[in-house]
């Protein structure tokens, strides 16, 4: 598995974990931006990903 893989598993196992505990937790505050963090990596790293990939596909 590249790092790329890697990288994004380990995103998206902290948001599934941070999401857990929200749903545990829906009043909290703490879990709340925690989530709201680990959606915003998430999603930042699919945005970074996405150009990388339409760099090289205009390149061929």
């Amino acid at each position: 598995m590249d790092v790329t893989q890697q990288n994004l598993r380990s995103l998206i196992h902290e948001t599934d974990r941070a999401f857990d505990l929200l749903i545990k937790h829906p009043s909290s505050a703490d879990y709340t931006a925690k989530y709201e963090s680990a959606k915003r990596a998430l999603e930042e790293y699919l945005c970074v990903m996405r150009q990388a990939l339409q760099k090289k596909a205009k390149c061929r």
